[in-house]
């Protein structure tokens, strides 16, 4: 079986360790298959594989760290505010304007305030990716339980 991406860094953090470690991450199908030390990836790649070298970055398999002291203020203030929204075609309606304003067309689109009590339930990710945004796009509700997200986040 062959990997889909293969992200390799000289700063691996697996969370099974307290270090960082040369290696890389093998992805099939957006799942994780492995986690390996060193570069040694020869036997998953074909020409169908994409190989992501970010040699010199941070990179965290699997998790998403929040271990931020930011994180709690910027969950409830950070990008499009949602607040004032009763369901997803209208916060879908803040998200469509502000892509057609700025000229940008892949950085992090942030967004918060929508209220799970007042939608009928919780937005799909279709709904996101339905915008063909090329970058991630990542709105957290009001009480901070739940993110809704395009499948690029």
């Amino acid at each position: 079986m062959f990997a889909d991406v293969i992200i390799r860094s000289k700063y691996i953090f697996d969370g099974i360790g307290d270090k960082t470690f040369k290696g890389c991450i093998v992805i099939k199908a957006g799942t994780i298959l492995n986690v390996y030390q060193d570069w040694d990836y020869g036997n998953w790649v074909n020409e169908n594989t994409q190989i992501l070298a970010y040699d010199d970055s941070f990179v965290m398999s699997g998790i998403h760290d929040d271990h931020v002291f930011f994180t709690g203020y910027l969950s409830q203030n950070a990008g499009l505010d949602l607040s004032e929204t009763a369901d997803p075609s209208e916060a879908l309606e803040i998200i469509i304007k502000f892509i057609k304003n700025n000229s940008f067309s892949d950085k992090p689109i942030y967004a918060h305030g929508w209220d799970q009590s007042k939608w009928s339930k919780k937005p799909a990710v279709s709904l996101l990716d339905d915008l063909n945004y090329q970058g991630p796009i990542c709105a957290i509700d009001s009480g901070r339980s739940y993110c809704w997200m395009n499948s690029n986040a």
